[in-house]
């Protein structure tokens, strides 16, 4: 983590939100309070199979799927942005805890 810290210029806050997560036949969409909200959508090929990415090496696994975000904003402490129709990749999980 240390080598991110030169990234952070100042720390605003943190703050205690629920999270909700959606899934369907392709599409995958997380809320994060009234403060992110985040829609991914899986690319498919023209056989309509979904496109992966393989042999990656993560800690979430080594294969995604190529999930164009077609709704990603965010907005607390003041700071607003949204970044739709960017880069997002996907894999199975599960969370505990």
């Amino acid at each position: 983590m240390a080598m991110f810290a030169p990234f952070v210029g100042e720390v605003l806050g943190v703050e205690r939100v629920p999270v909700t997560w959606e899934e369907a036949e392709g599409s995958r969409h997380v809320r994060f309070g009234d403060v992110a909200e985040v829609t991914l959508e899986d690319m498919r090929s023209i056989e309509g199979k979904e496109m992966t990415l393989g042999n990656v090496p993560h800690p979430a696994g080594p294969t995604f799927t190529l999930s164009p975000s077609t709704q990603a904003k965010v907005s607390t402490f003041g700071v607003t942005f949204g970044a739709p129709d960017t880069n997002g990749l996907s894999t199975p999980f599960s969370w505990s805890g």
